[in-house]
C-alpha cells in the first residue's frame, strides 16, 4: 500500500539535514548527505504510518501543499516522499485456516499454477487496505 506525505526538509548550518512531516506526528529523522536524509525520511513515514494500521488508528489528514511551502524558512524545502507501507507492518505467526472454494475455481488455479494461499493474503490485505 503505497502512501505519500510532504516532507520540510532542513539543510544545517554545519552540514546535513533534518526532516519532519507536518502532518504525521513524532515523524523526524536527519541525515549527513541528501541521499541518507531521504531513505531516513522513507524509513521513518514507513514505520510511523505502519503504526496507524497497528493501533487502528486512521491515517493523518495531508495539508495543503500551498500551505506548507508558503511556511518553509529560508533554509528549508518540501519534498513529498512515498513508501509502501506494507513493508513496515510487524512479521506474525501464520495461522492455518480450512477456506471453501469451489471445485472448478481450485483445477483452473493449479492449472494456472496460481498460489492459493499467496492470492488469498494478498486479495485480504487489498480488501482492507494493508
Amino acid at each position: 500500500m503505497l502512501k505519500t506525505y510532504l516532507a520540510v526538509i532542513q539543510e544545517g548550518e554545519e552540514g546535513g539535514y533534518t526532516v519532519y512531516f507536518p502532518d504525521v506526528e513524532n515523524a523526524y529523522t536527519e541525515g549527513d548527505t541528501i541521499e541518507e536524509t531521504m531513505a531516513n525520511a522513507q524509513e521513518v513515514l514507513g514505520v510511523m504510518l505502519a503504526y496507524r494500521i497497528e493501533a487502528k488508528e486512521p491515517f493523518p489528514t495531508q495539508s495543503s501543499m500551498v500551505a506548507i511551502h508558503d511556511s518553509l524558512k529560508p533554509n528549508e524545502f518540501a519534498a513529498l516522499i512515498q513508501v509502501d507501507v506494507s513493508q513496515y507492518l510487524r512479521a506474525s505467526t501464520v495461522v492455518k485456516k480450512a477456506v471453501t472454494i469451489p471445485d472448478w475455481l481450485i483445477k483452473r488455479a493449479e492449472k494456472e499454477g496460481i498460489d492459493l494461499s499467496g492470492t488469498l493474503v494478498e486479495a485480504l490485505k487489498e480488501k482492507l487496505g494493508v
